[in-house]
């Protein structure tokens, strides 16, 4: 396996090639591989590019703008995806926003790129010295246009701050992050409250790779409605939030109850740090009374 590692201590990365050929990154810190199995263009298109149905929703040209969270940026594997797929033919405006501490990923993939032919070609074409430089560009399709900006920042403190009301609500999110164990502000209960929160009223579909029942149950008990989405390498299922249950094709059902209060693994994110453990009666009996189970 074709190896390098990033000379910055405090944000090492590895590159690593996939058994399909495909380069990404390992974060040495935190441990986690970015797109471990089918590489960054394959899993961005199966599980979000598809799974929501993006190439009808940018085919609507009377509506707004199709405004799309890549919660993650990384080394912008997702954002790259939507914009390629975009560029493919579209009717309809796209805003797309990256939230991210940094952009250290990308840095590093864009000059590992200079030492491997081949490598993260997902990237190429781009013109990464201005991109980088105003963390904002805009592409044109005809008389359509994506505009892409960047949010290097704390995303739980940006969501926190008076800034979050400034951003346009979502009408999908990508959430790409490192798992609770690594990143436990990233998952918390009272940080999925204040995400309900911004996307108010409107339609909105959040897209994880996990399938953790402790993630659903949080997700329900801020006020999401969840549903199980598509398999996607490894993953047998993986998990879908909505503002509305209408939008979720596979919705949780009261069998999920059942598997819930058997588990052992079902506590929400709560507290200060990440510990897995049982339901509690209190929580449950507040998850089951969510409207997502009410019998019709």
């Amino acid at each position: 396996m074709n190896r390098h590692i990033s000379e910055r201590s405090e944000d090492a990365f590895e590159a690593i090639q996939l058994a399909s050929g495909t380069w990404t990154l390992r974060a040495l810190a935190e441990g986690e591989t970015f797109h471990p199995v089918l590489g960054a263009v394959r899993e961005s298109r199966e599980l979000y590019l598809e799974q929501l149905s993006l190439g009808q929703r940018w085919q609507q040209p009377d509506l707004d703008p199709l405004v799309i969270w890549d919660v993650g940026l990384g080394a912008a594997g997702n954002a790259v995806a939507v914009i390629r797929a975009w560029q493919e033919g579209a009717e309809r405006d796209v805003e797309l926003l990256s939230f991210d501490r940094h952009d250290h990923a990308l840095r590093f993939a864009l000059e590992f790129q200079k030492q491997e032919a081949g490598a993260f070609a997902e990237l190429t074409g781009f013109d990464w010295e201005k991109i980088l430089a105003g963390r904002g560009v805009e592409f044109l399709q005809g008389q359509r246009r994506l505009r892409w900006f960047w949010y290097l920042q704390d995303f739980p403190e940006l969501l926190a701050g008076d800034k979050a009301s400034a951003l346009p609500p979502p009408e999908v999110v990508f959430y790409d992050v490192y798992s609770p164990a690594k990143c436990w502000s990233m998952w918390g209960l009272e940080h999925w409250k204040r995400m309900r929160a911004v996307c108010g009223q409107r339609d909105c579909e959040i897209v994880f790779h996990s399938r953790s029942t402790a993630l659903r149950v949080t997700l329900l008990l801020a006020g999401f409605y969840v549903g199980r989405g598509v398999a996607v390498a490894e993953k047998e299922e993986t998990t879908v939030a909505a503002t509305r249950g209408q939008l979720l094709e596979r919705p949780l059902n009261a069998d999920w109850l059942q598997r819930v209060q058997r588990s052992t693994a079902a506590r929400p994110f709560t507290g200060e740090s990440y510990e897995q453990g049982r339901i509690s009666p209190g929580d449950f009996a507040q998850m089951a009374g969510h409207s997502q189970f009410a019998v019709a």
